[in-house]
C-alpha cells in the first residue's frame, strides 16, 4: 500500500505540490492528525479515501504581522495516474479535482475498485475514452469526470452501475448516442451531459428514470423533440437543453427552470404552458417562434424571469 501511494506521489510530481506531508511518517498515522494529508484509512490501516483537492495554506504576512489562511483546489499536481491505483481495493472515495496538470488516460484498473462509491476526476486535463473496465466498479454512486478533454461514446455498459445516482460528464468531447435505455436499471437522480458532442434523439426511456431530478444536455447535437414520457417524472426539478437541434412538439412539464435557447423550435408558445405552475425561469431565445404571447403566461404565479429575445413575438 505504501509503495502504491508513494508511486502515485511521484507520478503526480508530489515534490512540487503546494502543501503536503506525504513521505513523512506512516501514511495512515498512529495518532490523530498525523496521517498523510488527503488520505483516510479504515480501522485496519487500509486506505479508504483519497482526496487531492482543497488545500489549506497558512501564509504569514510580515508587514501586517498576521497569518492569512488560503484555501485552494489546485495542489499543483502534474503527471499521470499510474495503473497501480487499482490496488487500493478497499478504497471507497477517489477525488482528484481541479488540477489541469493531471493528464493522460483514466486507468482501466480503477474498475478493480469494487468498493469504490465516489469517483471525482473533474477539472483536470484527462483525455481519451472512459475505459470499459470502469463500469465494473459496481458500487459507484457518484461519477464526475467533467471539465476534461475526454472523448468517445458513453458505453452501453453503464447499465452495470446499478447504484449510480449522479453522472456528470459536462464540458468534454463525448460523442454518440445517450443510451437512456441502458440507464433504467440505475438510480440516477442527476445527469449532467452538457457541452459535449452527443447526437441523436433523447430516448423515451427517460420516462422510466423515476428518481431523476436534474437533466442537462445543453450544447450538444441532439435532434428531435423531448419525449412526452418525461412528464411522468414527478421529481424532475430542472431540465436544460438549449443549443441543440431539438424541435417540434416538445411536451410541457412541471419544472423550476425551462431553458430552450438556441434550438429549432417553431410555431407559437402553447397555452398548455399554464400547467407549469412551479416554473420560475423561462427562456426561449434564438428559436423560430412567432405569434403573440399566450394569456396563460399570466397564470404562472411563480414565474420571475422570462427571456424571449431575439424571437419574433408580438407584445400586446
Amino acid at each position: 500500500q505504501r509503495y502504491v501511494i508513494s508511486l502515485l506521489y511521484f507520478s503526480l510530481g508530489g515534490e512540487n505540490w503546494n502543501s503536503n506531508n506525504w513521505m513523512v511518517g506512516e501514511e495512515c498515522g498512529t495518532t490523530e492528525g498525523t496521517e498523510w494529508e488527503g488520505l483516510s484509512c479504515n480501522e485496519m490501516g487500509e486506505i479508504r479515501a483519497l482526496f487531492l483537492g482543497m488545500v489549506h495554506l497558512t501564509i504569514f504576512n510580515e508587514c501586517y504581522q498576521h497569518s492569512l489562511e488560503i484555501f485552494t483546489d489546485n495542489i499543483n499536481a502534474i503527471g499521470t495516474l499510474p495503473d497501480e491505483i487499482g490496488q487500493f481495493i478497499k478504497m471507497e472515495n477517489l477525488i482528484m479535482k481541479n488540477n489541469p496538470g493531471i493528464t493522460g488516460k483514466i486507468p482501466g484498473t480503477i474498475g478493480q475498485l469494487r468498493a469504490l462509491k465516489q469517483l471525482g476526476l473533474y477539472g483536470n486535463s484527462l483525455f481519451g475514452e472512459i475505459p470499459r473496465e470502469l463500469y465494473s466498479a459496481s458500487s459507484l454512486t457518484y461519477v464526475n469526470l467533467g471539465n476534461n478533454v475526454l472523448s468517445g461514446p458513453l458505453a452501453q455498459r453503464i447499465q452495470k452501475l446499478t447504484n449510480l445516482r449522479e453522472l456528470i460528464l459536462s464540458n468534454n468531447m463525448f460523442t454518440g448516442l445517450i443510451h437512456i435505455g441502458r440507464m433504467v436499471n440505475t438510480n440516477l437522480e442527476y445527469i449532467g451531459l452538457d457541452n459535449n458532442k452527443f447526437s441523436g434523439m433523447i430516448q423515451s426511456f427517460i420516462g422510466e428514470l423515476s428518481d431523476l431530478r436534474y437533466f442537462n444536455v445543453d450544447n450538444n447535437k441532439l435532434t428531435g423533440s423531448l419525449p412526452a414520457r418525461i412528464t411522468s417524472l414527478e421529481h424532475l426539478g430542472e431540465v436544460l437543453r438549449s443549443t441543440n437541434l431539438l424541435s417540434t412538439d416538445s411536451p410541457v412539464f412541471v419544472s423550476e427552470t425551462l431553458s430552450l435557447n438556441n434550438n429549432r423550435i417553431r410555431g407559437s408558445i402553447p397555452s398548455d404552458i399554464a400547467n407549469m405552475q412551479s416554473l420560475e425561469y423561462l427562456s426561449l431565445g434564438n428559436n423560430k417562434l412567432k405569434g403573440s404571447l399566450p394569456d396563460a403566461l399570466g397564470q404562472l404565479q411563480n414565474l420571475s424571469k422570462f427571456t424571449t429575445n431575439p424571437i419574433q413575438i408580438r407584445l400586446y
